[in-house]
Formats: C-alpha cells, structure tokens, sequence
C-alpha cells in the first residue's frame, strides 16, 4: 500500500518521464497524467497532492498507480477559482 510519498525508484521514473512533459503548467483535456507528472508540471509536494485528493480531484487507481485525466485536473483546478 502506497504511503503517498515517492520512493528512489519512482524519483528516477519521473526524471525520464520529465522528457516527455509539456511546459510547466500546461495539461492537456485528451491526456492521462500519473501522480509524479502532474507533481511536475505544477511543483507540487506531497501535501499539495493530498490536499487536491481531499478537495475532490477525482484519480483512477490501475494496479498500484494512479492516474488523472487531464479534463479532471483543469475541472479541479477551475473549482479552485470558483471557490476563492
């Protein structure tokens, strides 16, 4: 069971999928984002990440990684706006 923190190995995953990212802050409607890219592209820490999860940042669980589609996060993110 994941701790939420991100181990030696997932640190070296998400250095090579860096390469593959848009700039920083740009997300995609038609794209599937893992934890550690969306921690990227917004530097977010750990608790940046839980608290997205809390505030109702839906994921999708596929073994034991978890995914976002890039339409829940611009939906999430524009419910950050409405909410200020």
């Amino acid at each position: 069971m994941s701790t939420g923190t991100i181990t030696a190995r997932e640190r070296r995953l998400h250095a090579n999928q860096s390469q593959l990212l848009d700039p920083a802050g740009v997300v995609r409607t038609d794209a599937i984002y893992t934890r550690e890219q969306l921690m990227t592209v917004f530097n977010w820490g750990n608790k940046s990440w839980a608290s997205a999860r809390r505030n109702g940042m839906k994921t999708i669980k596929h073994g034991a990684r978890l995914y976002v589609t890039g339409e829940e996060v611009i939906r999430y993110m524009k419910s950050l706006g409405e909410n200020q």
